[in-house]
């Protein structure tokens, strides 16, 4: 019991996790749908080696620098936790951190360590050198738009959901796609979120557009060299602009007919090219093809067998 490494909690009725966990100094992988007043009582001598954390479904009032100090946690899941507080560089010391999930959890990111108030900054996340799976919500859109400015622009993301506002996304979303959600308020994106655009293969974009057409911005200019794969929901207002090798290696775009149709183009040639690859949608909150949905249970979490062994 002593060299136990992994430990699943979920759906049961243990109420008090110390009694259980006190000895297991070498606990690897932790999930737990519990308490987390509960969680922050077993000491971290003994989570001192923890490094996946699923803690789904819960309440935490505060995230404090104590929890910063689980500094070998590669992996948290904290999806539909309800996060009140998080202090300012709880995140920032979590320096082996590769994964972070948060929707359906916290969203009251401040921009920056500039603003006086301990809170957490969006811009730590930033700086994780290994931090190469995100998926967060973020209300301020300041954060979403071309005026922010971070320090890393995130180095290692590879996959990514982000939404700025509460639009549903897919329970069990593959990790080989990125979801993006935006608010159609938002003129021009962020340099970092452009540089992940650039870097992405596989997009799911959604836009919840409340506004009338001609207060709907034309507000993106594609130019995305790696992009494999596009579907376009929602928004039928939102025209984005297709230049010359805007998409130089798309295999597949998704979207309605209806919407494509009202696109305005740049380069004949690339509209030439989406059409070649264009297949439209019969329902537009279908995100995913049929022949992807095999394939969703196996790449719904990391490897947390490959990163016991780390």
């Amino acid at each position: 019991m002593q060299n136990l490494l992994f430990l699943d909690l979920r759906e049961t009725s243990i109420s008090d996790l110390t009694p259980c966990i006190q000895k297991l100094k070498k606990l690897r992988v932790l999930m737990y749908d519990g308490s987390y007043e509960i969680f922050k009582q077993i000491p971290i001598s003994i989570l001192g080696n923890l490094s996946v954390l699923c803690l789904q479904h819960s309440k935490i009032k505060e995230l404090d620098k104590e929890f910063g100090r689980l500094v070998n946690l590669r992996v948290i899941d904290f999806f539909g936790t309800e996060i009140d507080i998080i202090r300012s560089k709880v995140f920032s010391s979590l320096n082996f951190l590769e994964v972070l999930y948060m929707h359906s959890s916290f969203h009251d990111w401040k921009a920056s360590n500039d603003e006086d108030e301990d809170r957490v900054a969006f811009e730590e996340l930033s700086t994780l050198k290994h931090l190469y799976a995100l998926r967060v919500d973020i209300t301020n859109k300041y954060i979403i738009s071309d005026k922010y400015r971070v320090v890393g622009n995130f180095p290692s993301i590879k996959h990514f959901s982000i939404r700025s506002f509460d639009q549903s996304i897919p329970l069990d979303m593959p990790m080989y796609v990125n979801y993006l959600t935006l608010d159609p308020n938002i003129e021009n994106i962020a340099q970092w979120l452009k540089l992940l655009l650039i870097k992405t293969k596989n997009l799911e974009m959604a836009f919840e557009c409340i506004w009338a057409p001609e207060e709907c911005p034309d507000n993106m200019k594609v130019q995305w060299a790696s992009m494999i794969s596009i579907h376009v929901v929602g928004c039928r207002n939102w025209k984005p602009i297709f230049g010359q090798q805007s998409v130089p290696t798309l295999q597949s775009f998704y979207c309605e007919k209806e919407w494509f149709e009202q696109l305005n183009w740049e380069d004949e040639d690339t509209k030439k090219q989406i059409q070649s690859v264009i297949e439209y949608q019969q329902d537009s909150y279908m995100l995913l093809t049929e022949s992807d949905i095999s394939e969703i249970r196996s790449n719904q979490r990391p490897n947390i067998k490959a990163l016991m062994k780390l």
